[in-house]
């Protein structure tokens, strides 16, 4: 079985402000996101998304102001829009990338441009997906499209 997220608990761990004059997150709310992104991840690796979209928004909530500081933003929001989409709920998967694509640490991050690209595409936006495919395809290279539809390297190459 693939796991969803591998790298959320991984990166919620750290929890490293995307600034470094910013303070790290409080031991109190770390634990919380941290226990919460693991009930969703377990959720999301059984096909339950539905059920695990809830918990990420609760994490996510969690989050102190303003929430683009963050670096578990990305893999939080990534969560959901990954969530929705797996759950065929595309034009919300769009709000939620376009919500994380307003957040500087998310510019590195190959693998939610691959996932906002894939919603772009089920949604009939090809050339809007396809300026951003190529993006994903520089941070990534071949790599981020192993596993996947052969049309997004395709596109992207």
């Amino acid at each position: 079985k693939i796991q969803l997220y591998p790298l959320i608990i991984e990166t919620i761990a750290k929890l490293k402000p995307v600034f470094p004059d910013e303070p790290t997150l409080p031991k109190d709310i770390h634990q919380k996101i941290k226990k919460l992104a693991a009930k969703g991840d377990s959720l999301a690796d059984n096909d339950r998304f539905k059920e695990a979209l809830p918990i990420y928004e609760a994490a996510f909530k969690l989050l102190p102001e303003p929430w683009q500081n963050w670096q578990a933003s990305v893999w939080l929001l990534g969560a959901i829009g990954y969530s929705q989409c797996l759950d065929e709920d595309f034009e919300s998967a769009k709000l939620t990338f376009e919500k994380l694509m307003t957040s500087e640490a998310v510019d590195e991050n190959a693998f939610v441009h691959l996932r906002y690209v894939q919603t772009l595409l089920e949604l009939g936006l090809e050339q809007e997906a396809t300026a951003k495919l190529t993006l994903a395809y520089q941070l990534g290279g071949e790599e981020i499209f192993e596993g996947e539809d052969e049309r997004y390297l395709n596109l992207a190459t």
